[in-house]
Parts: structure tokens; sequence; C-alpha cells
């Protein structure tokens, strides 16, 4: 038997290769590679696909989390509340904008930030003199991060609330889509995302003319319709080619989730009852997307090698928390007690997870996890 890949981009492209290779043809037949229809097509029917009014398409992820800092006035020696366990981009976003990130503990049953901790974070940093400016709510693994809550928490305070939504394309809280909540939102299309393209990718989504404007004009060296530079502004354009593939692929995104919440609902249903490892819980009223499948183990190690064993191929996501990089650890003073993100990132595994895994492949998964 072959090895089961944790995620499989290949086995995207492939599902949908006659018309992923006709749209990059057509693209390499018109002459024109940077900002022209292909982007402006997708950026209006990703933002309808969002309930929102503007996407701007820009070159990866942490574009897209920089720039939507930016655009709410996020500058130099400001502070961003995000959760501690994320993948390093979200805070990387965070440095680029010039600003500090001060991490927040995770709620143990969803591993996403916790609002508890998040409001005790918020008044401690008021008892300091450490003054936030916003609040970067990652929506990990594809599980929305009560972004009702948080945003009740930013708008107590002030704060503004930009979504990190680079694992949660189409991810809803009741029938309202992540994405909608804060004033801004980031996105990826790295390949292996529930929307993923052949390369890097990102957007920033907002319904507010203003913030649009600014990311407009920010993605490209901070030009006016003149090119006359405004602004600060970088060199982050989403190319022709990647819009023309996000376009094929979006057309299927649904049935994706789809396929990736069935196959969710039988790993739930094989380890309802399993005590050498535990399933992360999903609140009854989000739309998880899965980005991830994500057990958390106490062998973590043994549970690991036991799939491999077994050709199932695993990952983890995270093994260490931001604050515990290197780079990162100045940033660590500013935080509370993290000891929930810590103990997260020593048990946490991720599972097959990708919507072109077959029935006969996730039986394996399961009946491996079953031997150990």
């Amino acid at each position: 038997m072959g090895m089961i890949k944790q995620s499989d981009p290949r086995a995207n492209y492939l599902a949908h290769r006659e018309d992923i290779d006709e749209a990059v043809a057509r693209v390499l037949a018109s002459g024109w590679y940077l900002v022209g229809k292909e982007l402006e097509q997708f950026e209006d029917r990703f933002a309808d696909f969002c309930d929102a009014t503007y996407a701007v398409g820009v070159a990866n992820g942490t574009d897209a989390i920089e720039l939507a800092l930016r655009a709410t006035g996020v500058k130099d020696g400001d502070f961003v509340l995000t959760t501690a366990l994320t993948a390093v981009a979200s805070a990387t976003g965070i440095v680029r904008a010039g600003a500090s990130p001060i991490f927040v503990d995770i709620d143990a049953d969803t591993c996403n930030i916790s609002p508890v901790a998040l409001l005790e974070t918020i008044e401690h940093c008021h008892r300091s003199g450490t003054m936030p400016k916003a609040i970067l709510l990652v929506h990990l693994y594809g599980q929305p991060a009560t972004p009702n809550e948080v945003l009740e928490i930013a708008n107590r305070f002030g704060f503004y609330m930009i979504e990190d939504c680079a694992q949660a394309h189409d991810a809803r809280v009741a029938d309202r889509k992540v994405s909608t909540f804060g004033e801004v939102a980031a996105f990826s299309f790295y390949p292996t995302k529930n929307l993923g393209t052949l390369g890097d990718a990102g957007a920033v989504v907002t319904s507010n003319h203003e913030i649009y404007h600014r990311v407009c004009e920010m993605r490209q060296y901070g030009w006016d319709k003149d090119r006359t530079s405004n602004r600060y502004g970088l060199n982050s354009r989403m190319d022709e080619l990647h819009a023309a593939v996000l376009s094929v692929k979006l057309n299927h995104l649904e049935a994706a989730t789809t396929r990736r919440t069935e196959i969710a609902k039988r790993y739930d249903e094989a380890f309802a009852k399993n005590r050498a490892f535990r399933k992360l819980l999903t609140r009854n009223e989000n739309q998880h997307v899965y980005h991830q499948y994500v057990l958390r183990a106490d062998d973590r190690g043994g549970l690991q090698k036991c799939l491999l064993e077994e050709n199932v191929s695993t990952a983890i996501h995270y093994s260490l928390p931001v604050h515990k990089h290197p780079f990162f650890a100045q940033y660590r003073a500013f935080a509370l007690d993290l000891s929930e993100a810590e103990r997260a990132s020593r048990e946490v595994l991720s599972l097959p997870m990708y919507p072109e895994l077959d029935d006969t492949d996730v039986e394996r998964v399961i009946a491996a996890c079953r031997k150990f």
C-alpha cells in the first residue's frame, strides 16, 4: 500500500486539470500577466463569495495581513494582540506593519484564542501602560474563533479587529461568513489551503471603501491612478495566472468543503470513544471547514510513529507556539500565562485531510489510529 499524504495539492490540480490548463493557456496567450482582467474578475467573485464589497488580490497571505493592519492605521510602535498558537506568518505580518505582537493564550477545547485570556491580557496591558491598537483574530484549522465575543471585546476597548482567514475559506458562524465580522480580513491561497493556487497568493477583503482604497494603493508602491506614490507601499500583486487558477478552483470550493466535512464526520464517529487521543471541539454554531483535522495526544510521538509504520503521513500544526521561536521570544514579556498554547504544541497532530482523499484511504487512517 502506498503512503497516504497528509495533504496533496497535486491531487487538487489533477481533479480540475482540464479547466486549470485551459485557464493557464488563456493567460499565456493574452500577453497580459499582471493586474488585468483575470485578477479583476477573481476579486469581484471572491468578494461576492465572502459576502463582502471588495477583495484585493496580493502576493501572499503575509502581505495581506500587513496591508490589512496598515490600512486600519497600525503603524510603527503600535501593539497588536493575537493568538500564541498559529503559523508564524500571522505574527510576521504584525511585525512587518511596524507593530509588536502581544500573544494571548488559547482555549484548550478548540485551540483558538481564548476570549477570557484576551480580556485578561488587555486589562494587564492597560495596567502596564501598553495600549494595543488592534486584534488579529486567527481562525485556526478552519474553525471560526468566536468572532462575536472577540469583536465585542474589541469594540469595548476601541480596537480594530482584523481577521486572519488563511485557514478558513467559507467558514461561518451560523449563516455569517468569517471575514465579515471585523473591519478587514486577510486570506492566503498557498497551495495547501482550502482554496489554493499553484504558488503564493493572498487577498485582503473588506466592505470599507477607505480601507479598500488604501490597500489598492499600498499593494503597488503606494501609487495613485497617476502612479504617484502618496503613501507607504510595496510590490504585492497577485499575478494573472494565479487569479485564473483561483477562479477555476472557486467554482469547486463549496463541494470541497462538503467533502472535508464528510471526512471529518467519519473521523469523529470512529474516534468518539477513543481514550488514547482526543479530537478538538467544534462549537455548535460554527461551520468548521477542516483545513486541518487535529487530534491531541499525550504520546504524540508514539501516535505519529504508529501511523507512519502504517504508511499514513501526518503533520504538526504547530510544534512551537509563536513566542517559543527565537525571533519572537523578544515579544514574550508583553504576554501573560501561555501554558495552554505551550501544552497544545506538544500534543497536536494533523491527520490526512483534503477533498480528494477517498473513502478507502480514510478507513486506512482510522484503522491505523485504532491500532495505536
